[in-house]
């Protein structure tokens, strides 16, 4: 009953414009860090967030693992423990939505770059959409 709740009140923000954490400010962010150092007393919870390229989406920010800011930029549900990887698993992002290709299509390029992905510092490598790239922070 409460997770109805929770998700009938995220349905009524989403259609009112608004499904950002209270005090979330209007100001378009790019990462939960950016709302974690503009707002520090954010609390965990779905958030909306602006690319580089202008698409915005909705993602779940980490707001209290070492010191919060944390992006989710996917999720797996293991559907059996014993069983890694198996086909009953599912991707949070980049799962089809088409009904050709209920699996998606494996480029996970279209939803982000090596550029969302940002670490506590170093070089790194992603590999995203069959490139391999680097990046220095």
């Amino acid at each position: 009953a409460t997770a109805r709740k929770d998700v009938l009140e995220l349905v009524r923000k989403w259609e009112m414009g608004s499904s950002c954490q209270p005090g979330q400010p209007q100001k378009s962010y790019q990462s939960c860090k950016e709302i974690k150092a503009a707002m520090p007393e954010s609390p965990d919870g779905l958030y909306i967030l602006i690319s580089e390229d202008g698409e915005v989406y909705q993602t779940f920010c980490d707001m209290t693992t070492k010191g919060g800011g944390w992006t989710l930029v996917a999720s797996v549900h293991e559907n059996n423990i014993f069983g890694k990887c198996t086909t009953g698993d599912r991707w949070s992002s980049q799962q089809g939505s088409d009904a050709k290709y209920p699996y998606g299509d494996g480029n996970w390029s279209i939803a982000a770059t090596s550029d969302d992905y940002k670490g506590e510092g170093g070089l790194f490598k992603k590999r995203l959409g069959g490139r391999e790239r680097e990046r220095e922070r």
